[in-house]
């Protein structure tokens, strides 16, 4: 019998998407896991403790009367939503697994919830092991990312937009 050859995908002359590193100064890896863990899981617990309203928008109403902060007025100007609008509803409707109304209420808050509730997973991780991932900036630039970042959000808005005009103009 002849030996078997495996073809392996070839690298990428660039290197890995994602670099694995173990840091020399872990102690600030974990430093900075630990503060990225408290945010992401203040994040999650008041987005817990709101209660998301059934419009799909205005949920951040709710911390109002702890933060001076008033309904958004380019719904109430135009009859549209501001391009943020269900975010927060989003966020709520994400911690309670309702994931269709929470991409319902605006698919870009639902991302942001999903990749909160990884960053605070992975930050335990972090905490633990002292292990990080880092992005090879020479695969993606980060001007492509930003870019593809900003579409999706103004896609998400035009979403949200499109939404409101069905259900305004049945």
């Amino acid at each position: 019998m002849g030996s078997r050859e495996q073809s392996s995908p070839s690298p990428h002359p660039l290197g890995p998407l994602l670099i694995r590193t173990r840091s020399e100064q872990r102690r600030e890896v974990r430093r900075v896991a630990l503060i990225l863990l408290l945010c992401g899981i203040s994040i999650l617990t008041v987005a817990r403790w709101l209660h998301p309203d059934p419009r799909g928008w205005g949920t951040h109403e709710q911390l109002g009367k702890y933060f001076f902060i008033t309904p958004c007025l380019m719904p109430a100007l135009t009859g549209y939503p501001c391009p943020t609008c269900g975010m927060t509803t989003a966020f709520a409707y994400t911690v309670r697994g309702r994931w269709i109304s929470a991409f319902h209420a605006q698919p870009f808050g639902f991302g942001l919830a999903l990749f909160t509730i990884l960053m605070t997973v992975r930050s335990i991780h972090a905490l633990i092991t002292g292990w990080t991932w880092r992005l090879n900036i020479y695969r993606i630039p980060p001007f492509r990312i930003a870019l593809w970042i900003g579409l999706l959000f103004l896609a998400a808005w035009g979403y949200k937009a499109g939404m409101v005009y069905l259900a305004q103009h049945p």
